[in-house]
């Protein structure tokens, strides 16, 4: 296929054509070159860095995708690649970017509507021969609908265009992100995103200057505002009217920091950044102190989102909160050991996944049952569907809770989880699938089960094969397994599930493929799992599921 045209947001021909036409950002007409070969808000994956120069991304489904954005059909029913080389010379221009360089993606979020990719480019080749080869830069890719700002871009959008796309400006000179930082984590949820900064290995732990961050973003002087001692930066933008941004309640068209507290004297890392629908939870540790995890959340929390029966609403709060809190973990802890709250005693954190409006948490506990190879599963937040895997509906679950015991294939044990919309899957040590939760197909339990309020298997169909992955999005689920294999399931309207085909409206886009596509909310629904095409030589190693589409990640076997 040809290259579609580009014009990337934050070009410097952009730009002037903006200047040219309008004051008023009617500009948003986006972005991306691809060659088509045949209610969880937020997916967040990582790029495996021993992979990463045969890394490929892809992305499918509704109009939230590039394909829209590049005038491409507006829906996009199999695996598209995104040439990331073509976008970044699109919004940087090919003095900014060296031929030689590698475009290497390392982190992913994908919101309601809204994708975030963290991309660097790696040079290979000196400038000339009496120099070293240049340090690797990084940027942030941001692309999809603008209407709370939630891009970073410093604009809304307008009725006729809401889509736009281009390169997040993190620092005072520029779209690249300061020398001496990198992409720590990333997060987008229904109209707010969040990305964290941290020390970049090429710099042997040194710090770029404070005063190099976009300043004039948030009206401060950053050098005045961020700690000196090494601590990881986090910026927000987009959306924080229901407080989520842990910023005074608001819109924030560009980055602005948002502060996370921290007593200790030691540099705050930010391990992990998840977001719901309207609300944002931060992993933090003190690498330097004995000090154990720390959970902090922010936003909406009418359902108990926030783990903090402090912020849910009653006859004198709202239920949000626009300040960072922790999340008091001692509830996990085994009780005779729940009095110690000391830094070394708090539970240990294996992994977290927020789903629309409840988090799902994976740990350990020094005096509790849980172990390394033996961990334990906590929830809070909404479960009225019986997501929060307790074994029955609960309205708001105001703090973390324990939930067991956890019916899984005997002899296996929790290996991990995947919070989603009204429904969450969890894989065991033995490769076994299970699920619990209410959704059209979502389950991928079979024709017409829409709720399970117990853990139930989802049976994938793969003879010598184990998955080793799984994903839930807002209205269904994948699984990925050892051998590259990508099982989707649940709705696929729009082509959302990038299994070929799909349905929008009324309108079969292809072969049906023997799926449901009668009317109303079960029309398009793939009720068990199916394979998403690959090309040749090609693994999917993860995706990141939006409201609307999704973006694969691949590896390429040489």
């Amino acid at each position: 296929m040809e290259k579609a045209a580009v014009r990337c947001l934050n070009s410097a021909a952009t730009r002037r054509w903006i200047s040219h036409v309008s004051k008023a950002s009617s500009l948003h007409h986006i972005l991306t070159h691809s060659q088509y070969t045949h209610r969880r808000w937020s997916g967040t994956v990582s790029v495996p860095k021993d992979d990463a120069s045969r890394t490929k991304v892809y992305s499918w489904g509704g109009e939230s995708t590039l394909g829209w954005a590049a005038g491409m059909p507006s829906l996009l029913n199999a695996p598209v690649p995104l040439d990331l080389r073509y976008l970044l010379l699109s919004c940087l221009g090919a003095s900014d970017l060296p031929s030689s360089a590698t475009i290497v993606p390392t982190h992913i979020a994908a919101g309601h509507s809204h994708t975030l990719i963290a991309l660097t480019a790696i040079p290979t080749t000196r400038p000339s021969p009496s120099e070293q080869i240049p340090l690797p830069r990084s940027t942030l890719l941001a692309f999809g609908l603008v209407t709370s700002g939630q891009l970073g871009l410093g604009t809304l959008g307008t009725a006729s265009r809401p889509f736009v796309a281009g390169l997040v400006k993190m620092s005072n000179s520029g779209p690249w992100i300061p020398s001496g930082w990198s992409v720590r984590a990333l997060a987008a949820g229904r109209q707010h995103s969040l990305v964290a900064l941290g020390p970049d290995l090429h710099f042997s732990g040194d710090r770029a200057p404070t005063s190099s961050f976009a300043g004039a973003f948030s009206g401060h002087d950053i050098e005045s505002y961020t700690r000196h001692d090494g601590s990881d930066v986090l910026f927000a933008f987009g959306s924080s009217t229901l407080g989520q941004l842990g910023l005074q309640r608001g819109v924030y068209h560009s980055p602005i920091q948002t502060f996370i507290p921290s007593a200790s004297s030691h540099p705050l890392r930010i391990d992990a950044l998840h977001a719901g629908m309207d609300h944002t939870l931060a992993l933090t540790s003190s690498p330097s102190s004995l000090g154990g995890p720390t959970i902090w959340t922010t936003g909406w929390s009418a359902d108990g989102q926030l783990g903090r029966p402090s912020t849910v609403p009653n006859v004198e709060r709202d239920g949000f909160d626009s300040a960072w809190g922790a999340v008091d973990l001692s509830p996990l802890l085994a009780p005779s050991s729940s009095q110690n709250n000391s830094p070394a005693n708090q539970p240990d954190i294996i992994s977290i996944s927020v789903g629309a409006d409840y988090t799902l948490v994976m740990h350990t506990s020094p005096s509790s049952v849980g172990t390394a190879t033996h961990p334990n599963l906590a929830t809070w937040g909404n479960s009225e569907h019986s997501q929060g895997l307790l074994g029955h509906p609960v309205d708001a679950i105001a703090g973390p809770v324990e939930v067991h015991p956890l019916s899984l294939t005997p002899g296996a044990r929790l290996a991990s989880i995947s919070a989603g919309g009204a429904f969450s899957l969890v894989l065991d040590t033995s490769s076994a699938v299970w699920v619990a939760g209410q959704g059209a197909g979502s389950l991928g339990l079979g024709e017409g089960v829409w709720e399970a309020r117990e853990l139930r298997k989802v049976h994938i169909a793969r003879d010598d094969d184990r998955v080793v992955r799984v994903r839930a999005g807002h209205d269904r689920g994948y699984a990925v397994t050892q051998q590259g294999a990508l099982m989707g399931w649940g709705s696929n309207r729009g082509g959302r599930l990038g299994l070929g085909f799909g349905v929008r409206g009324d309108v079969v886009l292809a072969d049906k493929g023997g799926m449901d596509v009668g009317s109303g909310a079960a029309g398009n629904v793939a009720w068990e799992p199916r394979e998403v095409p690959r090309q040749p030589r090609t693994r999917w190693v993860d995706v990141a599921v939006g409201g609307d589409f999704a973006l694969g990640v691949a590896i390429v076997d040489e």
